[in-house]
């Protein structure tokens, strides 16, 4: 469907009446109750229902607002808690957004930035990011439909410049830096000549060694997750000197922000207290960051390889999720079934990290049904050897999760 219809249905006066009469129906019966429009028209409420149940987190202001979007637009946005936190890195008069999208970036950005100028080569995602700016009453932002490697070629100075690569090449997403669209490596020095620092947005999968080796003048990098889901590695390219580029673990849950980063760590060594075993956020381990943390608190890593960790608790939150150790046991199958046996251990959760078995063949295995209060923990310590963790929830949490 074009954005043209879609703008044109929120505009009548009964699309507001409409979604809301529908909104706790099954989209597909709109079509068979609603004889008040016509084919096309129930086909776009019906989409836009779907996608308004789907975005009443992610994009909770497009929800209120009955904004204008499709499947793809709303794929492609950033969530409101992430853009937010990305905003409030970004304090300027005039910012260059490459990659405009649907805009959520920019109206987050426009409660940080005084001028936004907010480039996109879709023109009909364009379209619609004109109407939901409109809707929105946000003067600040001017929209322009061109590529970015075009705008860039004779446009003025700003504060900075925004962009969000498109990472799908010929349909097929990619990890590599060069092989997205704009190619970042390719104009990161043009982009640093109009701007004094430019903000990337990478995919949450893309390497932290390709992003130092490839893009030249990395001043920080974050690694940014929400509900323990890294959403996306956001990289400032600057001209200013420093002798390492700054890394931060940027952890949203339950809209509050806790950050780890590699020049300014909270420390909170206990001596005395339960010993504790910890899952560490996903962001802690993307950003390279929960080895130095956690022996810095005091905790020590249980195996090389295996990112779990042993230590007594303080009075800080840990980032990650805290256990109290049952038992810790060699792992021998038929000893670990017996163990089972005896504990009357019949539903549990598991958790490997450098261990020869995937869960799904351990759950197997040793026929656990998922769920319940016990928790198993599988790697290999430092000499070699496989080992098993059960765990269980303290009663006091020690932790953000």
């Amino acid at each position: 469907m074009q954005s043209s219809d879609i703008i044109k249905f929120l505009k009548s006066p009964q699309s507001d009446q409409l979604i809301e009469k529908y909104w706790n129906v099954a989209p597909d019966e709109v079509v068979l109750r609603e004889k008040g429009l016509k084919t096309e028209e129930k086909r776009i409420l019906a989409s836009l229902l779907i996608i308004y149940k789907k975005a009443q987190e992610k994009l909770p202001e497009y929800v209120i607002h009955h904004a204008a979007l499709t499947e793809k637009s709303y794929e492609q946005a950033s969530s409101h808690a992430v853009a937010t936190f990305r905003a409030s890195l970004i304090q300027v008069d005039e910012l260059l957004n490459l990659s405009g999208g649907i805009g959520a970036d920019d109206v987050a950005l426009s409660r940080t930035c005084k001028q936004i100028t907010s480039v996109d080569a879709d023109l009909e995602v364009h379209e619609l990011a004109i109407y939901n700016n409109a809707l929105f009453k946000i003067e600040s932002i001017l929209r322009v439909h061109s590529l970015a490697e075009e705008f860039i070629k004779s446009c003025p100075q700003y504060d900075v410049i925004y962009v969000d690569p498109d990472r799908r090449s010929n349909k097929i997403r990619t990890l590599l830096l060069e092989d997205a669209s704009p190619n970042i490596v390719e104009i990161q020095h043009q982009l640093l000549a109009i701007a004094n620092e430019v903000y990337v947005k990478l995919s949450p999968l893309t390497d932290l060694t390709e992003i130092k080796n490839k893009l030249h003048n990395c001043h920080a990098i974050w690694v940014i997750s929400v509900e323990n889901e890294v959403k996306e590695v956001l990289v400032k390219l600057s001209h200013s000197v420093q002798n390492e580029v700054i890394t931060s673990a940027v952890i949203i849950h339950n809209k509050e922000i806790y950050i780890v980063s590699s020049n300014e760590m909270q420390i909170g060594i206990a001596e005395k207290g339960q010993e504790l075993f910890v899952e560490p956020a996903a962001a802690l381990i993307k950003s390279g960051l929960a080895d130095t943390y956690f022996e810095k608190n005091g905790f020590r890593k249980v195996g090389p390889h295996a990112a779990f960790y042993m230590g007594k608790t303080s009075e800080m939150k840990l980032p990650g999720r805290a256990f109290v150790i049952v038992k810790q046991m060699l792992y021998k199958p038929k000893l670990l079934n017996k163990y089972f046996i005896d504990a009357n251990v019949t539903y549990g959760h598991f958790k490997k990290r450098d261990f020869p078995m995937d869960v799904a063949a351990l759950k197997k295995k040793h026929k656990l049904k998922d769920g319940g209060d016990d928790y198993f923990f599988f790697f290999t310590d430092s000499n070699k050897l496989l080992q098993v963790v059960h765990a269980q929830k303290p009663p006091i949490k020690h932790s953000l999760f």
